[in-house]
């Protein structure tokens, strides 16, 4: 292990990494083949200077992404409701295929004339109001 205390910068944490492997008999050009970290900026830097492969770890990067969407991003949806209800069968026809039209316009549908009675049209939709 290797411990670290304080600011340290990504050159500095390269020697620091090479130094203690070297006291295993592993060398950096030799044996290691790649190195897999989170995505802080300084282990990004760190991974770029390092003279294997480098990869950033998937699973930190959706953790951190997890936690932008459930902690900092917060994104309250409010439900909004449309209700378009015909009217009884009682009325004359010529009322009925007004209101057909009407559903139809306020729905972007087309209705044959008769095809919409006795229907209730309920449409529920959420809009993203963004709370910073």
């Amino acid at each position: 292990m290797l411990r670290i205390s304080g600011s340290f910068s990504a050159e500095n944490c390269v020697q620091a990494v090479e130094t203690k492997l070297q006291e295993f008999g592993i060398i950096t050009k030799k044996h290691i083949v790649a190195c897999v970290t989170d995505g802080a900026s300084m282990i990004v830097k760190f991974g770029k200077i390092m003279s294997c492969e480098y990869h950033l770890c998937y699973a930190h990067a959706i953790h951190l992404a997890v936690c932008d969407v459930l902690y900092n991003k917060q994104i309250y949806l409010e439900e909004n409701t449309v209700e378009a209800e015909d009217k009884s069968h009682e009325e004359d026809n010529g009322e009925t295929e007004e209101l057909v039209e009407d559903l139809d316009k306020a729905l972007d549908l087309e209705f044959e004339s008769g095809v919409g009675t006795d229907a209730l049209f309920h449409v529920t939709y959420a809009e993203k109001k963004l709370h910073n």
